[in-house]
């Protein structure tokens, strides 16, 4: 699978619930709570779906969905010591209709 060892980093921030940084297509750093990966239905791409906490933000919205994140396109992915709570207003977990197959999910 494409980047495997950021698939698995997030894998287990995702079960942790573990807040991450990482930078998004050489853009500067954002920081995310990490709620689910898949496997998008139209592209086929590895996805990641994030709560954007700080850092930089092409849209310029403040706090909330923002993404999904192309998994491919990650890098400098760092797992921090901050854990979230795992609610967020609009989320749906497994039953994503985007996704064609969820990978890991915040439960």
């Amino acid at each position: 699978m494409i980047g495997d060892d950021v698939n698995e980093r997030l894998r287990r921030a995702i079960v942790d619930r573990s807040v991450v940084r990482f930078c998004y297509r050489n853009q500067p750093e954002r920081t995310v709570e990490p709620f689910l990966v898949g496997i998008r239905k139209e592209s086929g791409n590895v996805q990641l779906r994030a709560w954007w906490l700080g850092g930089y933000s092409e849209s310029g919205e403040g706090t909330g969905w923002h993404g999904p994140y192309n998994v491919k396109d990650i890098s400098g992915l760092v797992v921090t010591s901050s854990h979230f709570s795992g609610a967020r207003p609009g989320y749906t977990g497994a039953s994503d209709k985007q996704m064609r197959t969820v990978l890991y999910f915040v439960e």
